[in-house]
C-alpha cells in the first residue's frame, strides 16, 4: 500500500506499508525518537493546533508544550 498526503504547502507526503511482509521490527539499540517526523509550520498556534488534532486522533506528540 503506497498512499500520498497533500500538505497545505502544495508538497506531499507517502507512507508505504507492505501488510503481507514479515514484520522487520526494530534495532533495539537505536532510541525510539529516532524514528520520527518533523514538519515546518507557519506559527505557535498551527503548532499547537496541529498537536492537538494529532493526540485526539490518539498519535503521540513529543517536543511540544
Amino acid at each position: 500500500m503506497h498512499i500520498f498526503f497533500r500538505m497545505e504547502d502544495g508538497s506531499y507526503i507517502a507512507f508505504f506499508e507492505l501488510p503481507e511482509a514479515e514484520p522487520t521490527g526494530r534495532d533495539e539499540r537505536t532510541q525510539e525518537w529516532v524514528h520520527h517526523l518533523a514538519l515546518n509550520v507557519a506559527d505557535e498556534a498551527t503548532l499547537h493546533a496541529a498537536k492537538e488534532r494529532f493526540e485526539q486522533h490518539g498519535i503521540e506528540v513529543r517536543g511540544t508544550q
